[in-house]
């Protein structure tokens, strides 16, 4: 598995301003290393997404609240078999498309127990973020931060990042401390209030944010401040999929809180995934742009970072395709609900 660099190595190993020419091109020609290829396989085209979205919806508008009850009456012992079950199929299966379980079995495992040790201690670095020492969390709380972790993990993978299990390199972790350290203590947090909707938004945003964090381990676009990139792309999640796609389907289709909820967990997954992608995709040509400028101006890409603008234009040429598949599977699944978004506001009194 190829390892990318992380490029805040730059500034952590020597003083920026004394970057000299032959120190900056062996900075530049690092980057060849970078895991280019791996890209993973862009999961953005709206044809693929279209069948996920209309499933979703409609049994969003059959099933919500349905499962519950029949959920608090299977024995504990039963919900952690299978939720171990369910957490390490994936991981298991990424696992496998870099290494042979049958002829490297060593290299399998090998790889497995690294992703799980690195599941287990991320996990305590986030329960901490909440005031709750690795000895006094609960078995529930440490099972769903392992999961959230375990799922972040395999889509890095899956796209071919090595440098998300670098060991002491816990950036892609940003986001979810710092809902930790805002939270008033777990009691006020989406792991106990995991059905509430406004948590579950506010979960997915978070989820959605370090899926991209995990790419930042591979290349950071000259971009060494880790919390300050979280919250770009946090603040650009929010109002490109929050305040953008989910508000105006919920005010064209009357959405109730859950529904809208049920949608908005599902647009930021996929919208998490794409910007992932998006952040991978653009490596080569970033870096190619680069080392076509002068060494003045490659000085100063490196020492003030790489604007976002081509990583983002990128995500929208895809997600528009997303929403575009989001509207048509409402229309055809609850035609009877969109309203006539003009005519409403007409209506409305000033």
């Amino acid at each position: 598995m190829t390892k990318g660099i992380p490029l805040d190595l730059y500034l952590s190993q020597q003083s920026p301003s004394g970057l000299s020419e032959d120190e900056l091109d062996r900075q530049l020609s690092s980057m060849s290393d970078i895991p280019v290829t791996s890209k993973a396989n862009p999961s953005g085209s709206a044809a693929s997404h279209k069948s996920d979205i209309e499933l979703l919806l409609a049994s969003a508008m059959s099933e919500i609240g349905e499962e519950q009850d029949a959920y608090n009456e299977i024995d504990s012992a039963i919900k952690a078999a299978s939720h171990g079950v369910k957490v390490l199929s994936p991981l298991l299966a990424a696992a496998s498309k870099w290494t042979n379980p049958d002829t490297e079995p060593d290299k399998f495992e090998a790889l497995v127990g690294q992703v799980l040790s690195r599941v287990r201690n991320d996990a305590l670095k986030v329960i901490q973020a909440y005031g709750i020492g690795s000895a006094d969390a609960p078995t529930w709380l440490t099972s769903q931060v392992s999961g959230q972790i375990m799922t972040l993990l395999v889509s890095a993978i899956e796209r071919n990042n090595g440098a998300i299990l670098e060991p002491g390199d816990s950036r892609y972790l940003q986001p979810l401390i710092n809902l930790g350290k805002k939270a008033a203590g777990i009691s006020e947090s989406y792991y106990s209030s995991p059905s509430d909707p406004n948590w579950q938004l506010i979960n997915s945003l978070t989820m959605a944010t370090a899926d991209v964090m995990a790419e930042y381990h591979s290349f950071n676009y000259f971009r060494t401040d880790a919390e300050s990139v979280s919250q770009e792309i946090t603040d650009f999640l929010d109002d490109r999929v929050i305040h953008g796609t989910l508000n105006n389907l919920t005010e064209r289709f009357n959405l109730g809180a859950k529904e809208k909820a049920y949608l908005g967990v599902s647009l930021l997954h996929q919208a998490g995934r794409t910007l992932a992608n998006s952040w991978a995709n653009n490596i080569s040509q970033t870096l190619g742009y680069v080392k076509g400028l002068s060494k003045e101006q490659q000085r100063e890409v490196v020492l003030s970072g790489c604007p976002l603008d081509e990583v983002f234009s990128d995500f929208n040429n895809v997600y528009q395709g997303l929403e575009i598949s989001a509207l048509s599977a409402l229309r055809t699944l609850a035609p009877g609900r969109e309203q006539n978004l003009e005519i409403k506001h007409a209506q409305s009194p000033v």
